[in-house]
């Protein structure tokens, strides 16, 4: 008898379960890797990523995702390999939508919908160190430009409305072109830059701007038990820091 042999096809799903999945750190590495292919590409080399991925389609559950220092609770993940890009779709109570980040990351950057995002409260602990750590690795790399859509954002619980951002990098550092968050209670928009040179954490400067017919309901679903009444109300804030 002729010894069988397993045709391993890339069209195979492959998946798994994990009990915790620290997404930060895989960030990480993922960034390591787009440096590496910046620098193929400045030697002109095209670098072929498929070739790394060992196949098309990997289906996982994960109990705990740390992203972004917030532990997010049972996740269902699909990772595919479609054309020039990997499309990541994401399902949970916090979170259900598409991420598609493209091979040429730095160029075409990340495209984010989301049917509901839930911003979670971050670990304690962790947040502040996040943030020196990623104000850090900001000042010498560069951040691919993120397109974000959420038809219901959260934060925290608090609903919000609907979530449109629009991200890039620029020379010197982010670019906010784009923040908007608009409900059946008010709309926020916001824009502004993070230059990086600036102080050894960079400097942020933010126009704030929100408008708003209810602003006592508003108020009240945030939290807030203003002593004021629903009127018309537009409130508009320059931010800078440090």
């Amino acid at each position: 008898m002729q010894d069988q042999q397993i045709d391993a096809s890339a069209d195979d799903l492959f998946g798994g379960y994990i009990e915790r999945l620290d997404l930060d750190q895989w960030l990480k590495l993922l960034s390591a890797q787009n440096a590496n292919d910046s620098a193929s590409i400045n030697q002109q080399t095209k670098p072929n990523n498929k070739a790394a991925w060992p196949v098309d389609e990997i289906q996982l559950n994960i109990k705990q995702m740390v992203f972004m220092s917030r532990a997010f609770e049972n996740i269902e993940l699909n990772i595919k390999r479609i054309a020039d890009s990997y499309a990541i779709e994401v399902d949970s109570e916090a979170i259900k939508g598409r991420v598609l980040i493209d091979d040429d990351l730095q160029q075409k950057g990340i495209v984010a919908e989301f049917e509901h995002l839930n911003w979670i409260d971050p670990i304690e602990g962790l947040a502040d160190a996040a943030a020196r750590e990623a104000a850090k690795e900001a000042a010498t790399a560069k951040i691919p430009d993120i397109h974000l859509w959420a038809d219901q954002f959260s934060y925290a619980d608090i609903p919000l409305g609907a979530l449109r951002m629009e991200m890039r990098n620029v020379a010197d550092g982010i670019k906010v072109e784009q923040l908007s968050l608009k409900s059946e209670l008010a709309e926020i928009n916001i824009s502004g830059t993070w230059n990086k040179s600036a102080t050894d954490l960079g400097r942020s400067t933010f126009n704030i701007v929100m408008f708003s017919e209810r602003i006592a309901d508003f108020l009240q679903t945030v939290g807030f038990n203003a002593p004021i009444t629903n009127s018309q109300t537009l409130i508009e804030i320059m931010d800078w820091h440090p």
